[in-house]
């Protein structure tokens, strides 16, 4: 006999200062039973774990962890038992992903790529490009985030139900919706929209890409990133277990390691019957809405103010160039 659990394999508590009360008190009003603290390498994660941990209700696992950052971008370690924190080396900015891996090793721990396919600045994908990602993945023991709440949020921009369904005309949803109207958004130019709605299909290629990487990894993982208690469980992961099992931190972690267990890795779910799911589109803040704007527009505007100086320059060099032609003939004519 089987049943089901839920959890959220990616959260955080310094950044924005979250209170433990809080953070249960989102836990169990959407039914999970188990969360990792995997707050950043650089902002304490130790201090993190004890903060939630010091309130944790009965009934719910919490899974020690921490969100490394390696010299590949950001993974996350997981332990069944919060020794995570007495390894020093773990703190350390731009760990070596092969030092990493060792250490995982040593210390039987997981690592799972974070949002390989998320922000520039932080992520595998675009720091060592995709295929070297895919070596690492192939070669060594370690997991995929297939699916970051964070990052997600940015999806439902462009997707038909906050999923990987069909890519949804940008403006046109945002124009039918009533927060968007009172910000204004249906004023940009028909122009702008044209050009954001081809960059809406390389936001539904960076929900599709962790997930094709997911299946060359050894397991795969999902979670909210919530930096607030209020995001917590918007990415989540739902695996299928034994039921006369313990579920401890050590049960979920090695079922976690294989594939077969898991039967949902992405945004929030309800369920609609026994064993029939959904996800659980909530309600968009308006300052998701910006955020999500900002985003989509803002290599489209770069791009177009990059072209719109070097126009400028050229534009310059050829009215210089022509007032010289313009000079030289006046001079030769007086000449004459």
């Amino acid at each position: 006999m089987h049943k089901t659990i839920s959890a959220d394999l990616h959260t955080h508590a310094i950044e924005k200062d979250t209170k433990a009360s809080e953070y249960w008190k989102r836990v169990l009003e959407i039914g999970l039973d188990a969360v990792a603290i995997t707050e950043h390498a650089e902002h304490n994660p130790k201090e993190a774990y004890e903060r939630i941990a010091a309130e944790k209700p009965e009934g719910v696992l919490l899974i020690p962890g921490i969100e490394l950052k390696t010299n590949i971008g950001h993974v996350i370690a997981y332990c069944k038992d919060e020794s995570i924190y007495g390894i020093p080396e773990l703190l350390q900015i731009d760990l070596p992903i092969e030092r990493a891996i060792e250490i995982a090793k040593e210390n039987n721990l997981l690592l799972s790529i974070a949002h390989p396919w998320g922000f520039s600045q932080d992520s595998a994908a675009y720091l060592i490009g995709r295929k070297s990602l895919e070596r690492i993945v192939e070669r060594n023991y370690i997991g995929v985030e297939t699916y970051d709440g964070m990052i997600g949020s940015l999806y439902r921009y462009v997707l038909d139900s906050g999923w990987i369904k069909r890519p949804l005309k940008f403006f046109g949803f945002l124009e039918r919706n009533r927060v968007a109207r009172r910000i204004a958004i249906g004023k940009i130019g028909a122009k702008m929209r044209k050009k954001i709605d081809a960059k809406s299909s390389e936001l539904v290629n960076r929900c599709v890409a962790p997930i094709e990487l997911g299946e060359k990894a050894a397991f795969i993982t999902a979670g909210s990133d919530a930096h607030s208690a209020e995001r917590i469980g918007c990415g989540m992961l739902r695996m299928r277990v034994d039921e006369t099992k313990e579920i401890t931190n050590e049960f979920l972690l090695r079922a976690l390691q294989d594939k077969r267990n898991v039967i949902w890795a992405g945004p929030l779910m309800k369920e609609l019957k026994s064993n029939i799911y959904e996800p659980a589109v909530e309600p968009l803040h308006r300052k998701e809405i910006l955020q999500g704007l900002k985003y989509a527009t803002k290599s489209v505007v770069g791009r177009r103010k990059i072209k719109e100086k070097i126009a400028e320059r050229i534009g310059k060099r050829a009215i210089g160039e022509k007032a010289g032609k313009i000079k030289r003939r006046l001079l030769r004519r007086a000449e004459t």
